[in-house]
């Protein structure tokens, strides 16, 4: 019975140290890891309030482009509308012009005619 509890005493023992010597770069590892992922999060912390000043400097950026689109909008629209409005102008001072000009067209052919030219560029 003795030699039975000293091979499970040895058995216990031998488990034991190789358990330890196993364990111990385990924890070592452990504690590499710990401190990397403590550095890792520090930098993490440093360049999350670095982008929440970016962040805050392009909105400020995309609210002046806003303002910039709505400047160039309300420019476009007064412009359009200049337009509109000279193109109206210009069809209605034209269209009193049009008899006129209709009168001038068919003198100039019957001044051709007689002359015996061309008429509107045809023979």
């Amino acid at each position: 019975m003795q030699d039975i509890l000293i091979v499970t005493t040895i058995v216990l023992s031998v488990f034991v140290i190789v358990l330890i010597i196993y364990l111990i770069p385990v924890v070592f590892q452990v504690k590499k890891t710990a401190k990397e992922a403590e550095e890792t999060l520090k930098a993490l912390s440093e360049l999350s309030k670095e982008m929440k000043f970016l962040v805050v400097k392009f909105q400020d950026r995309a609210d002046d482009l806003g303002s910039v689109f709505s400047s160039i909008e309300k420019a476009l629209s007064g412009i359009a509308g200049i337009f509109s409005l000279f193109s109206f102008n210009l069809l209605k001072k034209t269209s009193k012009l049009a008899p006129f000009v209709t009168a001038l067209l068919s003198a100039w052919g019957l001044i051709k005619k007689i002359k015996g030219g061309k008429k509107y560029g045809r023979e």
